[in-house]
């Protein structure tokens, strides 16, 4: 017959302990790794916040900019719009400027060929006229020449681009563009 034990379980009180006592110290290890976890994390979890924080604004600051740059970009527009705008009217003024420019540059060479020419008739006259005041004959209004007993003078004198004459009788003349003796006071002359 077999007796009723009450039946134990096997457990040493020792290894009981050891047990209890390496559990105590892995939990309390797992519970101070958790709290130096925590304690990292939490310079960690500001770190990040400040991060985000710093983010946020400079994305706030970017689209500022972002703005900014819009409204100077448009104000850039308008400017260079009303610049071509005023320019057309510069360069179509420039050019018909240039074209009259032109116009007076032709319309000077022509004058001066023009005076060229008429220096070169004047000179001519005055040496024919010279010729004629020294050979002593005069000419007439329909062209022809007289010669009579005149005897010219060498006496003469020039003013104010006019060169007076003393004629025969005394008289003071000069001679005008048609060749023709213009009689003028003898003060002038003396």
């Amino acid at each position: 017959m077999m007796s009723k034990e009450p039946v134990q379980a096997f457990a040493p009180p020792v290894l009981y302990r050891e047990f209890l006592t390496l559990f105590n110290n892995l939990l309390f290890n797992r519970m101070r790794l958790l709290l130096l976890l925590a304690i990292c994390l939490i310079p960690i979890r500001l770190f990040a916040q400040n991060q985000v924080k710093e983010v946020s604004a400079a994305a706030v600051d970017l689209e500022n900019c972002q703005y900014e740059l819009g409204v100077v970009s448009k104000q850039l527009r308008d400017v260079r719009n009303q610049a071509k705008s005023e320019l057309k009217p510069l360069q179509d003024r420039i050019s018909s400027q240039e074209k009259e420019l032109e116009a007076y540059r032709k319309e000077i060479a022509s004058l001066k060929a023009k005076n060229e020419d008429l220096h070169d008739k004047y000179s001519r006259l005055q040496a024919s006229s010279d010729a004629t005041i020294q050979s002593g004959r005069v000419g007439t209004v329909d062209g022809s020449s007289r010669s009579g007993s005149y005897h010219a003078t060498s006496s003469y004198r020039t003013s104010q681009a006019r060169t007076y004459y003393t004629g025969p009788r005394g008289g003071c003349y000069y001679l005008t563009g048609s060749g023709r003796k213009q009689y003028v006071d003898r003060s002038l002359c003396n």
